[in-house]
């Protein structure tokens, strides 16, 4: 089974854990876990459909800071007593983080699929639930 390396190793376990524990995914049912690059075919038709990606690009938000969302996500940091929060917008490319708050600290507005969690939360029909990101 073929595996990328550094943070989207992370992703993919973290992504291959949540779907056995929440029985999405059972290996008894349904064999051994695909690897990232079957997962990522089969989630590609949904990054790539037009109708969604027109929304997306209708909502004028991407690499820029937006100051209100920023707002927006510092609000939900605070009330959810975690260090980062962010508004997340995903193409067919890459994820953009139109607002977000880091507790000291920057990140950078855009970063590869390959580094994203979100585009499961996009391809998925169900809630997506990752107790530890950081992992």
């Amino acid at each position: 089974m073929s595996r990328p390396s550094g943070i989207a190793r992370r992703n993919f376990r973290d992504l291959s854990d949540a779907l056995q524990r929440s029985g999405v995914w059972s290996t008894e049912l349904n064999g051994p876990f695909p690897d990232a690059a079957t997962v990522g075919a089969m989630i590609q038709p949904v990054l790539d459909d037009p109708e969604r990606l027109a929304a997306v690009q209708a909502t004028g938000l991407g690499e820029v800071p937006n100051p209100d969302l920023d707002r927006m996500a510092m609000l939900a940091a605070l009330a959810l007593g975690t260090p980062y929060a962010a508004v997340t917008l995903v193409t067919d490319s890459c994820q953009m983080l139109a607002g977000c708050y880091l507790s000291g600290g920057t990140i950078a507005r855009s970063m590869p699929l390959a580094e994203s969690l979100c585009k499961f939360v996009v391809a998925g029909a169900e809630p997506f639930f990752i107790e530890d990101a950081r992992r």
